[in-house]
């Protein structure tokens, strides 16, 4: 097949995933199996964490939400004794993008705590960090317990609490929220 034919097959494959109807073509049949194997394993996996959601919510607890590149991944971690939260999805989904905001606007203060951190710690100096950052939301939306993985150093931590203490949230229905937030520190 041509490479002027691949977008003609990428289309037909594509449009054809969700079709009952089987093409006559060997190539484009075994790349539609690919395609709706490929969205039951997703509709499974949606369905397996809706469940494991739900379970954990009508156990109470607090929702905990990470970011891995892309992918916003929501859960929810019991706390006994706790009432059951009613953080909305909406909700959870707002409060993930004004976090992931306050992060990325923190960009140049985090890396002016990293290269602070860089002069203090030759054994840092050749290396890039993957950190993480991990806070607890209260319900009036500030932020309470920011922490940084891996440590990197106390004045590392202490200057990154003040960068911290600046970010602001909208309020929390239903009790506290984790989120996690990847940063990359590269030295300059």
């Amino acid at each position: 097949m041509t490479q002027a034919a691949w977008p003609t097959v990428a289309f037909v494959v594509l449009s054809a995933c969700g079709s009952k109807e089987a093409p006559s073509d060997p190539e484009i049949s075994r790349r539609l199996a690919e395609c709706q194997s490929t969205l039951a394993r997703a509709e499974t996996a949606t369905e397996m964490c809706t469940k494991q959601l739900d379970d954990k919510s009508a156990a109470g607890g607090q929702w905990v939400l990470s970011i891995e590149g892309d992918t916003v991944k929501i859960g929810a971690r019991s706390r006994p004794g706790s009432a059951e939260p009613t953080l909305s999805s909406e909700e959870a989904t707002r409060l993930t993008a004004q976090f992931n905001g306050e992060v990325r606007r923190s960009r140049g203060a985090i890396q002016q705590c990293y290269v602070a951190a860089l002069k203090k710690n030759e054994s840092i100096q050749a290396r890039t960090i993957e950190l993480t950052v991990n806070v607890l939301v209260g319900t009036n939306g500030q932020i309470l317990e920011p922490a940084f993985s891996p440590r990197i150093s106390s004045d590392f931590a202490k200057c990154m609490g003040q960068v911290a203490k600046r970010w602001k949230l909208d309020k929390v229905s239903g009790g506290g929220i984790r989120l996690q937030y990847p940063v990359t520190l590269t030295p300059t």
